[in-house]
């Protein structure tokens, strides 16, 4: 298990930890935030494209957690009608966001972070109200951005807000969805071969972490103003998803790697098949010479040495080339 790890600090590890308690007891408490502020700690150490797989596993332990708590407060009659217009869209991004590149996938996510913000305040100010229809609709585009992206959440709490849920029931409600829909993801994800050992490391270490979150928010008494700490989390995530969208546009305009040599193009290991009335030949950084049986035997390659164009040196007989 440690080996998926190899190559992040004990110090990252302990932020990954730290942020997913966090985001759980934020989330517990707001209804959001874990799938906006974890992709700010995890792309910078394992990239974008697992990030989606990480937090859609890891939502499955926090979300049964959040459901534990909250579960007598749970509308099945309005899960049901969201899961089932839900479910199609969210299969087919889902599938989707498996396609993408490394860029596209930091864009996709940069993009959905920074749009959850204007588009929970406009529904705030709008004061929309959804009967059955209007949830089912609704539903149908949550699907399609919480299967290919993150922080998706925030379209599900405002579609269950304007169909008339508020306080503890918003909360339990969302987190039956989110626990059906994340096993919805895992299996698109499976099958598409994107969960990896450092997938489930990751998703593991952020779950247990924050287990208790939903607990501790039930219980949690706010010193700051809900204002405040909203306030405070768009900000991040604002300034998050404008660094990831950057970067995905850094990505996309650098220059492209150079190509591959040929490997029909002689090497200096191997030109002594190609050319078979040559006995000793270089590259300028390794001299081979052809062995008894055949065989090429050649030098250790010099310190920081750029190879050039294989030639022959000596042929068969002493001739020299």
């Amino acid at each position: 298990m440690l080996t998926v790890f190899a190559h992040v600090s004990w110090l990252q590890l302990a932020l990954v930890a730290g942020v997913a308690l966090l985001a759980s007891v934020v989330g517990g408490v707001a209804g959001y935030g874990t799938g906006a502020l974890m992709p700010l700690v995890l792309v910078p150490m394992v990239g974008a494209e697992p990030v989606v797989p990480i937090i859609a596993i890891s939502a499955l332990i926090t979300n049964v957690s959040r459901a534990t708590a909250f579960r007598r407060y749970i509308d099945r009659r309005r899960s049901a009608i969201v899961l089932i217009a839900a479910m199609p869209t969210c299969i087919v991004s889902a599938y989707g966001y498996t396609k993408l590149t490394s860029a596209g996938a930091l864009l996709v996510i940069g993009a959905m972070l920074m749009a959850t913000v204007p588009f929970r305040y406009f529904l705030k100010h709008r004061a929309v109200a959804f009967g059955d229809r209007g949830l089912a609709v609704g539903a149908l585009g949550y699907g399609a951005a919480v299967g290919g992206t993150v922080g998706a959440g925030v379209i599900l709490l405002s579609i269950l807000m304007a169909s008339g849920l508020d306080g503890a029931a918003v909360i339990a409600t969302d987190a039956a969805i989110s626990i059906v829909i994340g096993c919805a993801r895992l299996i698109v994800f499976g099958v598409a071969g994107v969960v990896t050992a450092q997938v489930l490391a990751f998703a593991l270490l952020i779950g247990l972490v924050a287990f208790p979150g939903a607990f501790l928010a039930r219980r949690f008494v706010e010193r700051m103003p809900i204002h405040v700490h909203t306030a405070i989390l768009d900000a991040v995530v604002l300034i998050g998803g404008a660094v990831m969208v950057a970067g995905a546009f850094q990505s996309g305009t650098a220059a492209p790697p150079p190509p591959a040599p040929s490997s029909s193009a002689p090497h200096v290991l191997n030109y002594g098949d190609a050319d078979a009335t040559c006995s000793r030949w270089t590259d300028g950084c390794q001299t081979c010479s052809r062995g008894t049986a055949g065989q090429a035997i050649c030098s250790n390659i010099g310190i920081a040495c750029q190879p050039a164009e294989v030639k022959c040196i000596e042929r068969n007989g002493g001739g020299k080339k």
